[in-house]
């Protein structure tokens, strides 16, 4: 028994460490939050709509902490240092849950914080890629402190539906602990596989329905992490072999941030176009666009899922492209064909739903006309804000006021 512990790879111990630890950690913390009513409440922007715990954050970063500080011959000075750095991300996340720091105050913090990274020597000394070997010292540190304040942001805005920001930090972080495993930095390998198990065990609380969110004390660290092993990855061998295998670290390092940076890259420019700032709350994500299309917090991340599985496949087997276009164009043929029958399905009930009204409360038809005529309504097939509402689209034997208290509630309208 103990030789097969033994024969477990580290990375691979501390991802189960960490997961038992945050699956302990977390029912305690989640008490707690509503202990104390610390709370995420929803506004018109966010989509949640009911108050939810948050700040889970900390016990992805605690559990991640313990593990890799009980492993002292992994903690080398490059991981020290990224924890240091790490640290002051996450009070400031904390702070941030608990009092809302204005986003310029975050952002000073989190250049400080990228800056000692950039300083103690971990920043993009070239891209071979590109054919530069070596960057002067102004342009790789400017480089490397604004590739990381970015995509914290990015990571930080992806974190907009259950399960969305933890599944894909899932899968992130275990593929950067492989690469790392199989370049021999060890160090970095255990680190990634820890912080992956804390949010494996994160998202049995947070995906749909969440029963607490990671809030910016999870949202800014991780997405620190995310930024600094992408630069670290980026600066080893480009082409790394274990055995006959053969993986372009660039390639994959590029494929696990690249949905989160597309998506912020595109609002932030959508933001400046317009002329109001890049840090602006709005519901223009690709996430609020897909729920507002239909779909629900489960097929959002799912997809989204299934989304970064495919383009870090791509990195690292290009050659099964083919293949993959062919499995990602029918997944989506079902996917349109599956939402097509459900939206017509909805609709029907719909127009049960109205025909009992008028057979029971004598509805007037121009009522019922302008009910139907609502933008949301008509299958357009461009808005379906309608199906948020589908599991109150039902043909009710309830009393006459509930049925109209129902359709005032889709439609909006005063009977």
């Amino acid at each position: 028994m103990f030789s097969i512990i033994h024969s477990i790879p580290l990375p691979v111990k501390g991802f189960l460490y960490a997961l038992v630890l945050c699956l302990l950690f977390m029912p305690g913390i989640i008490q707690l939050l509503k202990k104390q009513r610390w709370f995420d409440k929803p506004d018109n922007r966010k989509i949640h709509k009911a108050p939810v715990p948050t700040m889970g954050g900390i016990v992805i970063f605690i559990s991640m902490l313990i593990v890799a500080i009980a492993r002292p011959s992994l903690m080398t000075p490059d991981v020290i240092i990224v924890l240091m750095a790490a640290l002051v991300l996450f009070i400031t996340g904390i702070y941030d849950d608990l009092r809302d720091l204005r986003a310029r105050t975050k952002l000073y913090i989190q250049i400080v914080a990228a800056t000692a990274i950039v300083f103690y020597g971990i920043r993009v000394e070239g891209l071979q890629i590109i054919g530069i070997a070596n960057f002067i010292w102004p342009v790789s540190a400017m480089l490397s402190i604004f590739c990381i304040v970015f995509f914290i942001n990015a990571f930080n805005l992806i974190d907009g539906v259950d399960g969305l920001a933890g599944g894909l930090s899932i899968i992130s972080l275990s593929a950067f602990s492989v690469l790392f495993y199989f370049a021999h930095a060890y160090d970095f390998a255990f680190l990634s596989a820890a912080l992956a198990g804390s949010c494996l065990g994160f998202l049995f609380f947070n995906f749909n329905p969440a029963r607490i969110f990671m809030g910016d004390t999870g949202s800014l660290t991780i997405g620190f992490f995310l930024a600094v092993f992408t630069i670290h990855a980026i600066q080893l061998p480009e082409n790394i072999f274990y055995a006959s295998f053969k993986i372009n670290s660039f390639s994959v390092a590029f494929a696990l941030i690249f949905l989160p940076s597309l998506d912020a890259a595109r609002v932030f420019t959508t933001r400046i176009i317009k002329g109001i700032s890049a840090f602006k709350p709005d519901r223009t994500h690709i996430h609020h666009l897909m729920l507002d299309a239909g779909m629900n917090h489960k097929s959002t991340s799912l997809t989204f899922y299934g989304m970064q599985i495919l383009i870090l496949s791509l990195a690292v087997f290009p050659q099964s492209l083919p293949l993959l276009e062919i499995i990602f164009g029918i997944l989506i043929l079902a996917t349109i064909t599956f939402e097509t029958i459900q939206i017509v399905n909805y609709k029907k009930q719909f127009v049960a739903t109205l025909a009992h009204i008028e057979t029971d409360t004598k509805v007037p038809i121009s009522v019922q006309n302008k009910i139907m005529n609502k933008p949301e309504i008509k299958l357009n097939g461009k808005s379906f804000a309608y199906l948020e509402n589908r599991t109150a689209i039902k043909i009710s034997s309830r009393k006459t006021e509930k049925i109209i208290e129902t359709e005032k509630l889709l439609a909006g309208t005063k009977v």
